[in-house]
């Protein structure tokens, strides 16, 4: 078995995207303050972020954007939840946050354009079977979420609650199937195993697959420094290739691993994603 962006059956999803976008939104500022150039272009994007979240503390905020249609400015309401829902798919893939620091910047300078191209083109929700996705949340994770998960998985995120109840409030009304309470139980097998893990992944952090791998005797977890909910690069091909010719997990070389970097974060809107 070769998995990437690995997570239990116990994750009760979509409880775990507040905590794994938190993790993928520090690594982002913790990498953009190590880089010179993203330091240099945002050196306070982090107190930035604080501000621009706080304006949503009395409601939607009034901003201009551009109608993908017409090109032309329009001024629209834009919701805390919508703001963070977009950001948190923006930060998938290292690809898409590349952007987010610039994104975040030009919001708190009150200029929401770069957000809205992140949020058209970040095409992560873009490539989903939408009524699949709802229907298998709907009977083999939302059933199983509480109030008390719902409080200890979404305080301290920038994402809070919001995602998880929206999700929550969408199941009462959506076909599901029943689901037998031991499905959250854990896969056990003796079958060779490589996971792939990204340390920057906000859809499935490592600690998931940390928790999976107690089962697997004879698998191997690979973590990767700035990398995401992604299996594209020539390591991850070359670590896969060598483990499908092997058979076996044990004694691959991984060490390209540490040496992934991150693609080279933008003080600019790229001229392919630009809206005007």
């Amino acid at each position: 078995m070769f998995l990437a962006g690995v997570a239990p059956p116990n994750i009760k999803q979509p409880l775990l995207f507040p905590r794994a976008a938190q993790l993928a939104l520090d690594e982002t500022f913790k990498d953009c303050a190590a880089d010179a150039n993203c330091h240099k272009s945002f050196p306070d994007i982090e107190r930035e972020f604080v501000a621009v979240l706080r304006r949503f503390d009395n409601g939607p905020v009034s901003v201009e954007m551009v109608d993908p249609r017409t090109r032309g400015h329009v001024q629209i309401r834009l919701f805390r939840g919508n703001f963070v829902e977009r950001l948190r798919l923006g930060l998938y893939t290292t690809h898409s946050a590349r952007l987010v620091p610039y994104v975040i910047h030009r919001a708190y300078e009150s200029d929401y354009a770069p957000f809205e191209a992140l949020a058209i083109n970040s095409g992560i929700a873009g490539g989903l079977a939408r009524g699949m996705y709802m229907t298998v949340t709907c009977s083999e994770g939302v059933p199983f979420i509480t109030e008390e998960d719902i409080a200890r998985e979404t305080i301290n995120t920038f994402v809070g609650d919001y995602r998880v109840r929206v999700h929550v409030e969408a199941c009462k009304e959506w076909p599901r199937g029943d689901i037998p309470k031991d499905y959250t139980e854990l896969v056990k097998s003796d079958l060779p195993l490589l996971m792939i893990s990204g340390e920057a992944d906000g859809a499935s952090p490592p600690w998931y697959g940390e928790a999976a791998m107690k089962n697997f005797p004879n698998g191997r977890q690979v973590k990767i420094p700035h990398y995401g909910h992604q299996t594209d690069g020539p390591c991850v091909a070359g670590v896969f290739k060598a483990f499908v010719e092997k058979g076996s997990a044990e004694g691959i070389d991984t060490s390209c691993a540490t040496r992934t970097q991150r693609p080279p974060f933008v003080n600019e809107l790229p001229k392919q994603l630009s809206l005007q």
